[in-house]
């Protein structure tokens, strides 16, 4: 007596052993609806009256007589549903599919499949927005690459190599390839931020294909030399996935006049 469910897959009208009774009882028994509602009968019976998949007192003959076919649980006892005792009738597998224990295996399925799909889709991501809106929201929430720059990478300033300070506190460990290292090194340090971010941009634009990363480099000299660049201390430089995003380094700013100090 485990509750008022059980468990019926859903291509059970089209199973091998089901389409066998529908053949062995074609006279009396023409249609696979008949005979998945005769399981489904039987396997009520066992499910409300047996605690261990044996029903005692029970016989063929009173299946037949309940569900109106005459040889119809012969019929599943040929194909392994369901077995004669002495004193009545077992289920074979109750315990697999129904019972408490069955059950309680289903709902803890369920359960794990409802938690990954919870996983992959937070519930403050589930909004009315476009995919990429989305992808870049969730992206945001993870910690920035502290201001000052890439682990450890060579930055070229000038034509000379210098090291790029790395903070004892970074948490974030992002490399990327030989130009976009070098992109992120000789971004302006006024606004260095959100590397991962940036380094998705780069590799969705595809900028490491033979030409573009040595041009996106070539547009970021030009960029860092212009006016608006350098007001204010550099308070209108964009942060370098903005930049990439909005395919900056395919235009010229205004005015590439003033010259600035290699970040």
């Amino acid at each position: 007596m485990a509750g008022d469910w059980i468990k019926v897959r859903c291509d059970l009208h089209t199973h091998p052993k089901v389409l066998a009774v529908v053949r062995k009882l074609s006279a009396d028994c023409p249609h696979t609806c008949t005979v998945v509602g005769g399981l489904h009968y039987i396997w009520v019976q066992f499910d409300t009256h047996s605690t261990d998949g044996v029903l005692d007192g029970y016989s063929l003959e009173a299946f037949d007589k309940m569900i109106g076919i005459t040889g119809f649980s012969q019929a599943i006892v040929d194909i392994g549903w369901l077995k004669v005792l002495p004193n009545g009738l077992q289920m074979p597998e109750f315990d697999t599919h129904n019972g408490k224990g069955g059950k309680r295996r289903a709902e803890n399925t369920k359960g794990r499949r409802v938690s990954r799909a919870s996983a992959e889709c937070p519930q403050s991501d589930r909004t009315n927005c476009g995919p990429e809106k989305r992808r870049e929201e969730k992206s945001s929430k993870s910690p920035h690459t502290p201001q000052g720059g890439a682990e450890g990478v060579a930055a070229v300033a000038g034509g000379a190599e210098a090291q790029v300070p790395v903070k004892k506190h970074a948490s974030i460990r992002v490399a990327g390839s030989e130009h976009f290292e070098a992109f992120w090194a000789r971004w302006p340090s006024s606004n260095r931020r959100d590397k991962p971010r940036a380094l998705r941009w780069w590799t969705k634009l595809e900028l490491d294909a033979p030409g573009r990363g040595e041009g996106v480099l070539n547009s970021l000299a030009v960029w860092k030399r212009c006016d608006r660049w350098n007001e204010d201390g550099g308070r209108f430089v964009p942060k370098p996935y903005t930049w990439l995003r909005e395919r900056a380094f395919m235009q010229s700013p205004t005015s590439p006049t003033r010259t600035v100090r290699t970040a």
